[in-house]
């Protein structure tokens, strides 16, 4: 017996797993980016930068060193594999400015920030150094220089790319030559809670007659006291108190300080009404005050705060309310509610079909929403309908009844920023055509029986058998138990049979070699006469054969009723 195995090569498609290619896609010049193959088995592996230099490493490094848009490719040899592009703006060169850059101290100076941004960057930050121990975060600041000497100025800036991060230091920028003792505090302010209110202030140092003093309140009034008298402010706001002291013999010396005056502290959202569902959230709050106390209810983590700068987490979608109550240095209270929305995307997909056995099969996959900004399909971006093509499934062999689900997953970004996340399966199935027969050789009119062994998880509605000698029959369910064929003529035959389920799959890799052989028929003896019946006593008979099958290697003769 000869039995013909079929087997079918399972092949899985799937996506590249995408990788991080370029460790930068924007930066400032000089940018350095290191680049990694997303297939770490390229044979001949070309990276071209488009700036005129190449690599032939899977993962080089490269500088570029103008500014430009820069299409780099991959290539393995002729093939192209990926391309990504590299933008590279100008570099960021800090500048500054100040009122003066020399006097007396105590000596305020106004600083003012004059750095250029080139287009598409934009400043988070900035840390200034005065040379002095002391900096500020602020724009534009003022600072008081109290000791003499050479100061350098130091100013980093931040920015929304944080490889264009720069620092720049201005040497010997600020001169101070000589030392006046002198300053200004708060020493009250009442009435404390309503307006108008009053700021008094103190004068602490050497008070000299023959010095000269001058005093800017900031609120449009002006003292030439050297203790002045209590200042009306008639609402509240940030003001900057400027103190210039002449002591007459070519020093003059500046302070200012920037005071606030804030009793009742205007209210001022300045993070985003829509927040996304249990993600960490800092809220970004610019009120100045002593204390602060925040609720956030009983859906969020953590539920209260003391934190000037809070960070949350919603655990439940929809409108939540914020409660802020704040506390000023003067005992001022206040309170609000700041209302948002807790957005969690739906992110759920339908399929169509969601299950199939006809290779190659191409899955339609669709987003019940279609507004987002971004749809990422097991890694790919594309839109809110996205196709997987199944080209394969894998068969061990014919005996063999397959049923796979394949996970999907769809990850949605909505224009808030918040993501959400969901998954579903397809299902890819293959039947399996099996038989057993009664025998698989034997003399015409052979008479072949096939018994049905085939295994589907779906119900079988059809049969069909090709029988080798050019004829085939169909069955269904009431009728494949009496399959059989007889075969009139020898010969060799491939018996196939397939199957087709009630969904529509089918199979039809199994089949077997049947022999169909003449019979075997005596010819003739040796007593004188062909196939002569009487023989006498003692004869020695020799009988011919013929249509005796290969392999046969003895053949029983019975002569009358003995064998």
């Amino acid at each position: 017996m000869k039995v013909f195995w079929c087997s079918a090569i399972f092949l899985f498609l799937a996506s590249l797993v995408s990788a991080q290619i370029a460790s930068d896609t924007i930066g400032c010049v000089p940018l350095l980016v290191s680049f990694k193959s997303p297939d770490q088995t390229l044979s001949n592996p070309v990276w071209d930068f488009m700036d005129g230099a190449s690599a032939d490493k899977l993962n080089p490094n490269h500088v570029f060193t103008k500014p430009g848009v820069y299409m780099v490719k991959l290539s393995n040899g002729s093939q192209k594999i990926t391309e990504i592009r590299i933008t590279v703006l100008p570099e960021l060169v800090p500048n500054i400015a100040v009122d003066t850059n020399q006097g007396c101290a105590p000596l305020s100076i106004n600083f003012k920030d004059l750095s250029s941004l080139p287009e598409g960057l934009s400043i988070t930050g900035y840390l200034w150094d005065f040379g002095d121990g002391v900096g500020s975060v602020e724009k534009d600041p003022v600072h008081t220089y109290l000791n003499i000497g050479h100061f350098d100025v130091a100013l980093n800036i931040t920015t929304s790319i944080p490889q264009c991060n720069v620092t720049k230091i201005f040497e010997k920028h600020i001169l101070i030559t000589e030392k006046q003792n002198f300053f200004f505090t708060i020493d009250s302010i009442s009435p404390a809670c309503t307006f108008p209110t009053y700021l008094h202030l103190k004068f602490q140092g050497e008070i000299d007659s023959s010095f000269t003093y001058f005093w800017d309140f900031g609120n449009g009034t002006f003292s030439d006291k050297a203790q002045p008298d209590p200042i009306r402010y008639d609402k509240q706001g940030h003001y900057d108190i400027d103190l210039e002291v002449d002591n007459n013999k070519g020093c003059r010396s500046r302070i200012q300080t920037r005071v606030s005056v804030i009793l009742f502290p205007e209210f001022q959202k300045n993070f985003r009404d829509t927040l996304c569902y249990k993600a960490i959230t800092t809220l970004t709050n610019n009120i100045v005050a002593s204390e602060y106390y925040w609720n956030f209810g009983p859906d969020a983590k953590p539920q209260e705060s003391t934190l000037r700068i809070p960070v949350v987490q919603f655990t439940k979608k929809g409108f939540q309310d914020i409660k802020l109550k704040i506390k000023t240095n003067y005992g001022c209270e206040r309170d609000t509610i700041y209302k948002v929305f807790v957005e969690d995307p739906d992110a759920a997909f339908d399929i169509e079909p969601d299950s199939s056995c006809m290779l190659p099969q191409a899955f339609n996959l669709t987003a019940k929403i279609k507004n987002y900004k971004n749809y990422f399909w097991d890694d790919v971006q594309a839109g809110p309908q996205y196709t997987i093509m199944q080209k394969n499934i894998e068969r061990d062999s014919f005996y063999y009844n397959k049923f796979d689900s394949i996970s999907v997953q769809l990850s949605v970004t909505s224009r808030n920023g918040c993501i959400g996340m969901s998954s579903g399966k397809y299902y890819l199935q293959l039947p399996n055509s099996q038989f057993e027969v009664n025998t698989f050789e034997g003399e015409v009119p052979f008479h072949l029986f096939i018994t049905d062994k085939s295994e589907s998880l779906d119900p079988i509605v059809k049969w069909i058998i090709s029988w080798g000698d050019g004829t085939s029959d169909e069955y269904d369910a009431t009728t494949i138990a009496e399959a059989n064929h007889i075969y009139d003529y020898s010969g060799r035959y491939y018996v196939n049979m397939a199957i087709i389920t009630e969904n529509g799959c089918m199979d039809k890799y199994f089949g077997a070699w049947i022999e169909v052989h003449d019979p075997i028929t005596l010819v003739s003896g040796n007593c004188g006469l062909d196939y002569n019946p009487i023989f006498c006593v003692s004869d020695k008979v020799q009988f011919i054969l013929s249509n005796v099958p290969d392999g046969v290697d003895a053949v029983q003769i019975g002569i009358g009723n003995t064998f």
